[in-house]
């Protein structure tokens, strides 16, 4: 699809394993939500957001289908959260992670990532997430002037 000269590209979705997060960078990372067993919303999911080859992956897992993945995902944001993200806390136990080198913009139902002449779109899980997290993004480019 194409908007005012720019292409606008959705996400493909894969099932986030071990292999694949043996290999993942966290500098690749361009956004990433984690919500804690017993959390509103999508109670003990993973999302994660990687640009490959001028496409869009997201990665996902949860407790239930895979805790063992799950549970390795959410170690390796944390041990990375200080050194590449911003942690945002989406609400009811919902956590977002974005890229310090990242800039996301807010449009009507997704954030926008823009790459060259390319727009990705990023969903959030769950609506409530994506408003909590856009009020804050817009907290932090106050507070940045």
């Amino acid at each position: 699809m194409q908007t005012n000269g720019v292409n606008i590209n959705e996400a493909i979705d894969v099932k986030l394993t071990l292999e694949i997060l043996d290999s993942m960078n966290p500098t690749e990372v361009i956004y990433a939500e984690t919500a804690f067993d017993g959390a509103m919303g999508n109670s003990g999911e993973l999302i994660i957001y990687i640009l490959k080859e001028n496409q869009l992956i997201c990665y996902s897992t949860d407790i239930i289908s895979d805790k063992v993945t799950q549970s390795k995902a959410s170690i390796f944001l944390s041990d990375h959260v200080n050194d590449y993200f911003n942690l945002i806390y989406g609400g009811y136990g919902n956590y977002v992670l974005i890229n310090k080198a990242t800039k996301l913009v807010k449009r009507d139902l997704y954030f926008a990532y823009q790459y060259k002449s390319i727009e990705y779109k990023i969903y959030s899980s769950v609506r409530g997430v994506f408003l909590k997290v856009a009020d804050e993004l817009n907290n932090l480019t106050k507070e940045s002037l």
